[in-house]
């Protein structure tokens, strides 16, 4: 019965992102204003920004389906990798929205499509002893990348631009290609 709910939820999910972008793809594309717009991307990717945002969702899904099917990973586990993708879910489509071309969103999508699932599947990998052993770290590591995710998500809301520097640096730093873990 379990399972039922599972895919109830992820079905669930999948729709209310599909009905997001079939809804969004129909207007015109807003440009935020001249004024409060944060400053210009450096070419990251050649990938268009509405690409990069499909694809992260995309991650968050197929993460959030292989993390409850992952018989390693325990319910405390699940508790808060859950949460981070639920705050994955809602940053993404505003940064898409508001800031669609800036590095920052371009950071986002990377830190939520290549760096979670790559800890999360890392630490799931890990033997028994080591997960045992680790289980902390790779906790507390999910639980800063939530706090963060909350903190861009105020940001993003509030378009304070004088913080997009220092919240692009903090997340390039810890979430960028060359960041770590214990996991």
């Amino acid at each position: 019965m379990n399972t039922w709910i599972t895919l109830f939820v992820i079905v669930v999910i999948v729709g209310a992102i599909i009905a997001y972008y079939m809804y969004n793809n129909g207007k015109p594309e807003k440009k935020p204003a001249q004024a409060s717009a944060p400053p210009e991307p450096s070419a990251k990717s050649q990938d268009p920004p509405s690409k990069r945002f499909e694809d992260a969702l995309e991650a968050l899904l197929k993460l959030n389906q292989t993390t409850r099917l992952d018989l390693r990973l325990t319910d405390a586990h699940l508790v808060i990798i859950e949460g981070v993708i639920d705050k994955g879910f809602m940053v993404l489509p505003k940064a898409g929205e508001k800031y669609p071309g800036h590095q920052m969103s371009w950071e986002i999508c990377r830190m939520l499509s290549h760096w979670l699932p790559e800890q999360v599947r890392k630490y799931a990998e890990l033997s028994d002893t080591d997960r045992v052993r680790r289980e902390f770290e790779f906790l507390q590591s999910m639980s800063t990348m939530g706090s963060e995710l909350s903190r861009l998500d105020t940001l993003i809301d509030s378009g304070l631009e004088m913080e997009f520097e220092a919240a692009l640096n903090t997340i390039s730093q810890k979430y960028g290609n060359n960041a770590t873990t214990g996991a």
